[in-house]
């Protein structure tokens, strides 16, 4: 993340736990946080971004899902 996008987000979000309360937030609140989620995800396939309870259960469910399916070789 750039530097001058890295001081927005602190700026429009100085709470951590409420960067993710999307009722909590304004649209550039949210904005930043949805950047903040992407820039940390390893891939943008990798990014989640739940809108309700069951969207979080079943993302993390498809997380299990993939846990589960990977094998350790040498």
């Amino acid at each position: 993340m750039l530097q001058a996008e890295q001081q927005a987000f602190r700026r429009s979000a100085p709470d951590p736990l409420r960067s993710f309360d999307p009722g909590g937030q304004s649209a550039a609140e949210a904005a930043a946080s949805r950047a903040l989620m992407a820039h940390c995800a390893s891939s943008p396939d990798h990014v989640c971004l739940p809108e309700t309870g069951a969207d979080l259960k079943a993302a993390f469910h498809q997380i299990g899902e993939e846990i589960s399916a990977l094998r350790l070789s040498r």
